[in-house]
């Protein structure tokens, strides 16, 4: 039997690589389900009420409507990512500087609940009640920030971690084509 070419082996490979990502990621999506794990609600504004066709003013008032709402719900899904940013620089900060941990941990709470009352909010309409979030969300961002002040910059550190890993990859990379070059 003769052996095949390694190109073809290669190409196989990679397919092989990307069903197995494409099953581990599906796969991890049914864990979450099954253990109930939390998640970002997927919120999107209501549908607007069909108006008659043939009327301006209604429909221009339709899509004023639903441009209101579309802009309400990217304040909440701001509010719950400046929560996730929160979070993590809190927990920077307690490995760098333990002393605040607790603080930063605090504030990292109430930007999380500050998120929670947004979505709240929103379902219910409350356009005052999404105010009054946002500010406390922001506030405590603000807190945790400058808890951060003069410790080194988690932003810096990310993108010294994604360089890493791009070379690394890179240099993984090279040394597959290295190892079929040599054959």
């Amino acid at each position: 039997m003769t052996p095949l070419p390694a190109h073809i082996l290669v190409a196989v490979a990679i397919f092989a690589a990307v069903l197995i990502t494409g099953g581990l990621v599906v796969f991890g999506g049914w864990i979450v389900r099954w253990l109930g794990l939390p998640a970002d609600p997927i919120l999107e504004a209501p549908a607007p009420e069909p108006v008659p066709a043939g009327d301006p003013a209604a429909a221009r008032a339709r899509a004023a409507a639903w441009l209101e709402a579309d802009t309400r719900v990217r304040r909440v899904s701001a509010l719950y990512a400046l929560a996730a940013d929160t979070d993590d620089r809190a927990h920077w900060i307690a490995g760098r500087a333990p002393d605040r941990a607790e603080t930063a941990r605090a504030a990292s709470a109430q930007a999380k609940a500050a998120a929670e009352a947004s979505r709240a909010a929103f379902i219910a309409g409350d356009v005052g009640a999404l105010a009054d979030a946002e500010v406390t969300a922001r506030t405590a961002a603000e807190r945790v920030r400058a808890l951060g002040d003069g410790l080194p910059d988690l932003d810096e550190y990310e993108r010294r971690k994604l360089v890493l890993l791009a070379s690394a990859l890179v240099v993984s990379v090279l040394i597959a084509v290295l190892s079929l070059c040599l054959r």
